[in-house]
């Protein structure tokens, strides 16, 4: 009996050449496009999973250029009722350099990280489950964590390197954390290298999961080496110190989600002056000051510190070297060695100011190129005001630990007093810290029988002993680094300033009720100003995966000529089939059926053809993107750099 289901399929069995190469047309266009759809998912999720497994737990990270205490983690707390993650780390993470011993063999630019051990999910490490990747393996060999503040692991790239095995011992080196730049004048240029340590080799960690962590969206594995936080500090000379903090959760979050704690994490970070590394004291003749330990303030830092104390009517001061004060020319010229000189404006302010002379006079006001010394100063060039005094100083950069000496001339304004309860500018807390210096007891120290000194100053920058007088030392033992000379705020930025800063302190009168804990609090600037900022680093890395990059489009692009051919081709077999089967036509309507009827019975045979062409084509398509895949990972590994590309299928594509 004639029904259209049994035309349609005597049709496909009769005619099953033709359909058979429409089939495979169909098959070849659509194992194409899944193909190139498939390498586009798979790049794409295996970017996805890269970002994943090397920062595993770690949502967010702090990193910054100083170090502060290690309790600032357990300061930093998000509201129970938002219901994130409250989990914040400790670390010191710094680029260092590891040499094994026995075969001489040194790596540097290695990633060193030091891990709290009161932490287990931060020492071991153990970062999986991550149920979108369950084919990525996450876990370090072993389920062993750090133990001891002698033992380090090191990832796989590392221990090749440097052909380190488990037993052997390695030494770690850190570059010096120079506080004040090396390029400044006042800047160390030697002593490169930090205290180093000799370590005992725990493990070695696979380049997979935690073993490949890096903050850089590279593919190339990192050389990586995890120590205790103690051992790391230990060699940084830095107790109770951390330069990072990791926010870690243990399930996973979405985009959202992330975005929330990003909010709640910045909105909970309060660092204090310690962590900025400020301090207030309270300075000998009553006033207080703020110093730094990198003794210039940064740019950012000092707005910071003007805006906070603005209502305090706070005085810069930059306080310098001289290599010289000099009065006179020729044989009669006389000099002051190493002597520091204060650049800062009168302020209205008790305990401030103004300048008092010798007989009680105040002086208002410094003009630029005017200059004033202490009267210990005034009396050992012997010189009175209206004098010319030069000054000789390191310029304030240097490039490749070149210092140039410059001068200036000046018009000596006034001679101020040298006793500190008739005028407190007069004292050594103007000076800041500067080890090396201002921790001596001495400037040259004591001419030993055998012609070498006792310790005396060791000064970062070029220093004849010799130059030193009696004279100079008796300055030092009354009064120390306090400074000889006074020039204008104008004249010091002139020719001081640099890109590390122009203000070496900054000064508050007392007054009732104010104390160092009050100076402290008042302290409130945006931490992410000052260098103080937690990073979305996985939602930065999620992003990152998804891009804007089309790879689907581009490996389509691509395959371009080898589409347009197939379906040409196909298009050119169903042509050819339909003319083939003129003659069919024409007797089917012959006998009754309509146009349309017959269209129909075409388009449905069509459809067949094409389902079981499309079905068979995306199973090619799946195996030619594995194929591709596994030749770019391994015979075109030079063209993308990375063994990490795996097939990731998503059932949206196969449908598309």
């Amino acid at each position: 009996m004639f029904t259209p289901t049994r035309l349609v399929r005597d049709s496909l069995r009769h005619h099953r050449r033709i359909h058979t190469a429409v089939a495979l047309g169909v098959a070849i266009t659509t194992a194409v496009l899944v193909g190139a759809l498939v390498v586009g998912d798979s790049v794409r999720g295996s970017l996805k999973a890269m970002a994943f497994s090397r920062l595993g737990r770690i949502d967010e990270v702090l990193v910054t250029d100083r170090f502060f205490r290690t309790s600032l983690s357990e300061e930093i707390r998000i509201p129970a009722e938002a219901d994130l993650p409250n989990n914040i780390e400790p670390v010191i993470l710094l680029e260092g350099s590891v040499t094994h011993p026995d075969t001489r063999a040194r790596a540097a630019q290695v990633t060193l990280l030091g891990l709290p051990l009161s932490a287990p999910s931060v020492a071991n490490y153990r970062l999986g489950d991550f149920s979108e990747f369950p084919d990525l393996e996450f876990l370090p060999t072993g389920a062993s964590q750090l133990q001891a503040d002698d033992e380090i692991y090191l990832n796989e790239p590392l221990a090749a390197e440097l052909g380190a095995k488990v037993g052997d011992e390695v030494i770690v080196r850190l570059p010096a954390k120079r506080e004040v730049p090396a390029e400044s004048a006042l800047g160390r240029k030697t002593d490169a290298v930090a205290n180093s340590s000799r370590l005992k080799v725990k493990d070695i960690v696979p380049a997979r999961g935690f073993g490949a962590f890096s903050l850089r969206p590279n593919q190339q594995a990192p050389k990586n080496a995890y120590l205790t936080l103690a051992a790391l500090q230990k060699v940084v000379d830095k107790p109770q110190r951390a330069n990072a903090l990791f926010a870690l959760n243990f399930k996973s979050l979405t985009s959202d989600q992330l975005t929330d704690r990003h909010q709640a994490l910045t909105s909970a970070l309060h660092p204090t002056l310690a962590d900025y590394g400020l301090k207030w004291t309270l300075a000998k003749p009553g006033y207080f000051s703020l110093t730094s330990e990198r003794m210039l303030f940064e740019p950012s830092y000092e707005a910071a510190a003007l805006a906070a104390y603005k209502d305090l009517k706070p005085q810069p001061v930059l306080t310098y070297l001289a290599n010289s004060i000099v009065a006179g020319t020729g044989d009669a010229a006389k000099e002051i060695p190493y002597s520091t000189i204060a650049a800062l404006d009168m302020v209205a302010e008790p305990t401030l100011g103004p300048f008092l002379t010798p007989d009680g006079k105040p002086i208002d006001e410094i003009g630029d190129d005017e200059i004033v010394l202490n009267k210990w100063a005034a009396d050992d060039l012997g010189v009175q005001p209206g004098a010319t005094i030069t000054l000789k100083y390191f310029e304030p950069e240097s490039t490749h630990a070149d210092v140039k000496e410059a001068s200036a001339t000046f018009k000596l304004a006034a001679i101020v007093d040298l006793k500190a309860k008739v005028d407190p500018f007069l004292s050594p807390d103007l000076t800041p810290e500067l080890p090396g210096v201002t921790d001596q007891l001495t400037i040259r120290g004591k001419r030993n029988a055998d012609g070498t000194r006792s310790s005396g100053w060791d000064p970062p920058f070029p220093y004849d002993a010799d130059r030193i007088r009696q004279a100079d030392e008796d300055y030092w033992d009354d009064h120390k680094a306090t400074p000889k000379a006074f020039v204008s705020a104008a004249t010091g930025k002139r020719l001081w300033s640099s890109r590390f800063g122009d203000m070496t302190s900054l000064r508050v009168a007392p007054r009732e009720g104010l104390t160092v804990e009050k100076l402290n609090a008042m302290f409130q600037p945006d931490p992410a100003s000052l260098g103080f900022a937690f990073q979305p680093v996985k939602l930065q890395a999620l992003q990152a995966a998804t891009g804007t990059t089309p790879f689907e489009g581009l490996f389509i692009g691509f395959s371009f000529f080898i589409i347009a051919a197939a379906v040409m081709l196909t298009v050119l077999l169903f042509k050819l089939g339909v003319e083939q089967r003129a003659g069919e036509a024409g007797l089917l309507l012959a006998v009754g059926l309509g146009a349309k009827q017959v269209g129909r019975l075409f388009l449905v045979e069509g459809a067949i053809v094409a389902a079981i062409g499309s079905a068979i084509g995306i199973a090619i398509g799946v195996g030619y993107a594995w194929l591709m895949l596994y030749l770019l990972r391994t015979l075109w590994f030079d063209a993308v750099r990375t063994s990490a590309l795996y097939l990731y299928v998503q059932p949206a594509t196969l449908v598309i």
